[in-house]
């Protein structure tokens, strides 16, 4: 099974998502292959853990554009969640929040790996 299928079976909706790409795949798992490497999940993880509110919204907020242009819904939604959790500087249970980030992206690790 290709990148791409896998990828599908995730649940990323590939023929919406390569309309962003203008249908290049390979641009896209060149894109997807880059995000693997960014630091933007520890970047969040380390603001949330020393109480650093104000950098975890900017790191939140990046995250969210980066998985909505690659189609990564499953991981797309929780970051949502935590971006408005952030917004509105409710703090209660955002480390909830966190740990459905990281459980899905965990789930997408072994998918793409």
């Amino acid at each position: 099974m290709d990148k791409i299928d896998k990828l599908k079976k995730y649940g990323v909706d590939i023929e919406l998502t390569l309309d962003r790409f203008l249908g290049d795949e390979d641009f896209y798992l060149e894109c997807i292959e880059a995000f693997l490497d960014e630091t933007i999940f520890d970047d969040l993880i380390k603001a949330i853990n020393s109480g650093n509110y104000n950098n975890a919204f900017e790191h939140a907020h990046n995250l969210k554009g980066v998985l909505a242009n690659l189609g990564l819904q499953k991981i797309l939604t929780p970051t949502e969640e935590l971006v408005e959790k952030l917004r509105e500087n409710d703090y209660e249970d955002i480390d909830l929040y966190l740990a459905k980030i990281i459980n899905e992206r965990e789930k997408f690790l072994t998918v793409v790996k």
